[in-house]
């Protein structure tokens, strides 16, 4: 777990200079270069997190442009990846081959719909703390504006189509509550509902966004997908790298972490009896 744990704490200070990047207007580039060096840091330990190069250097070319400096940032993160793009590629990095399980074809591996809605569904889990009282209005409000949600439907209809997550892969708590009450992912399918409807209706529906989504997915490019590979790492991005209009969402820190801290001790709950009495 040491590991794993330094990456996130690495991952953790370059949200800390990428938000000081954002404040303060004297230092730019040195907050820029230090962020892109914690990245790096990370991604040493996990490539996983490497992925999230692509949000970071986005969102600073939207203020440096064509400058000196974002081309300093280009190639000082071209520099630091090039050592680790040998040593996967020689080691044969799992992620540039196809599944760790012999038994799952690449079809899985890189089957971006299942992936679409697993990790929809995680997030939304880590997204209730995130909720008010006001969260059903909000959804029946969104869902009332049919007229105005095609593509929303789509996308859900064809994620939905084209669903093939194996079983047995992980999936997180709504995918074995789905399993364990109904046999099938008809809780999954809800759940992924709610949640594209419930982000549309908090306006967080944006290109920003849409980059940390795919960050994420990137993120998991394996078959499996727990619970784990995203705790706390979901936190840090609810908190300090989501773009939303104000007022749209809670941002009372002192509210949301005493939501978080019962929502851990149901998820405990829930996988301690997961492990002694269903195993």
């Amino acid at each position: 777990p040491y590991p794993i744990l330094y990456a996130f704490i690495f991952f953790l200070v370059a949200i800390k200079y990428y938000l000081l990047f954002c404040r303060d207007k004297k230092n730019k580039l040195k907050n820029a270069l230090l962020n892109v060096f914690f990245v790096a840091a990370a991604s040493y330990i996990t490539p996983n997190f490497s992925v999230f190069a692509i949000y970071f250097t986005y969102k600073f070319f939207l203020e440096l442009k064509y400058s000196k400096s974002f081309f300093y940032l280009i190639l000082t993160n071209s520099i630091l990846a090039i050592p680790a793009l040998i040593f996967y590629y020689s080691f044969d990095f799992y992620i540039l081959n196809i599944s760790v399980d012999s038994e799952v074809t690449s079809n899985y591996n890189y089957d971006p719909f299942s992936k679409i809605v697993i990790i929809t569904c995680i997030i939304f889990f880590y997204f209730i703390p995130f909720l008010d009282k006001n969260f059903f209005k909000k959804i029946i409000k969104e869902l009332k504006m049919f007229d105005k949600n095609y593509l929303t439907l789509l996308i859900f209809l064809v994620c939905v189509i084209y669903y093939n997550f194996p079983h047995g892969f992980g999936g997180g708590i709504i995918y074995h509550l789905s399993y364990k009450l109904f046999s099938n992912s008809i809780l999954v399918f809800l759940f992924f509902f709610i949640a594209i409807y419930l982000f549309k209706a908090l306006k967080l529906v944006n290109f920003s966004n849409f980059l940390i989504f795919l960050c994420l997915i990137l993120y998991n490019l394996q078959t499996s997908i727990y619970h784990k590979y995203f705790d706390p790492l979901l936190l840090f991005i609810f908190l300090f790298l989501i773009t939303f209009k104000t007022g749209s969402i809670n941002s009372n820190l002192k509210e949301i972490m005493k939501k978080y801290y019962f929502l851990y001790i149901f998820f405990l709950t829930v996988s301690f009896y997961k492990v002694n009495f269903l195993t």
